[in-house]
Formats: structure tokens, C-alpha cells, sequence
């Protein structure tokens, strides 16, 4: 449950941005300038935004923690097939997170994509280099950090 609620964090995080931040400030500025301005200052508006505000963010939350159950099924999965490498393919696979690319001619790697049971899903080759697929990054690179080489 614990890990679940990481990863709806994280992806909670990723939804709001700097974006939603900026646009988010702008109520309040305006109130500010509208109390210097007029001297006027409405408590009212200020509750009700807070309250708004939390309960989006409540919203986006719930919604992130339901999706971060598909996650930890997706996450469960490509840990058996990182499992399933040898250690030397493991070390590779880990160099090349580390490195975020590594030249074409590694023969680890090549071995790796052309076997369909192991994890050539993590890795994709440009045309002169090995590079890890954006949506298994975060992924890899939690896995880098919470295992030792072998």
C-alpha cells in the first residue's frame, strides 16, 4: 500500500507540473492586488479557494493512486524479466541506465533485444546507440538503485 501511494504521488506530482502552479497562483495575486488597490479583502473567496484547491488535488490523488495499482502489476512483471537475465545482461542493462546510452556493437545488448523472452521491451537501439524506452526509465533506474551489482 505504501508503494502504491508513492508511485500516485510521483504521478500526482507529474499531473500538476509548473503549469497548473503558475495558473493556481494567479487567484491569489489577484486578491492581493485587489486589497491593495481597493482595500478590500474577502475571507470568503480565500476559504473557498483553499477548499477548491484541496479538493482537486484530492481528485487528482485518488484518480493517480487507482492507476498506480496497474503500476505495481506492471512493475511486478518487468522485475520477473529483469530476473530472468543473467548477471552479466543484468550489469549491462544497469550500465546503460546509468549512461542513458551506449554505442551500437555492445554484444550484451544485442543478445538481450534479440531474445523475445528477456527484457528487450526496457531498451531500443537509434541508429548509433542503445538507449532505455522512456516508460520503463523511471522504473530502471529505481531498480539501479535498489540493487547491487552482481
Amino acid at each position: 500500500m505504501g508503494k502504491r501511494f508513492q508511485i500516485a504521488w510521483d504521478h500526482t506530482q507529474d499531473f500538476f507540473g509548473r503549469r497548473a502552479l503558475v495558473v493556481g497562483l494567479i487567484p491569489p495575486i489577484v486578491w492581493f492586488l485587489k486589497w491593495v488597490v481597493f482595500h478590500t479583502f474577502v475571507t470568503v473567496d480565500i476559504i473557498l479557494l483553499i477548499s477548491s484547491y484541496v479538493m482537486i488535488g484530492f481528485v487528482v490523488l485518488m484518480v493517480q493512486f487507482l492507476k498506480a495499482g496497474n503500476a505495481l502489476i506492471k512493475e511486478n512483471e518487468s522485475q520477473e524479466q529483469i530476473d530472468s537475465l543473467t548477471p552479466q545482461e543484468q550489469n549491462e542493462l544497469r550500465r546503460l541506465v546509468n549512461a542513458e546510452k551506449v554505442a551500437v556493437g555492445n554484444p550484451v545488448l544485442d543478445a538481450i533485444a534479440l531474445d523475445a523472452r528477456k527484457a528487450r521491451r526496457f531498451i531500443r537501439r537509434d541508429y548509433d546507440d542503445w538507449r532505455i524506452e522512456e516508460k520503463y526509465e523511471r522504473f530502471l533506474k529505481r531498480w539501479v538503485k535498489r540493487t547491487p551489482p552482481k
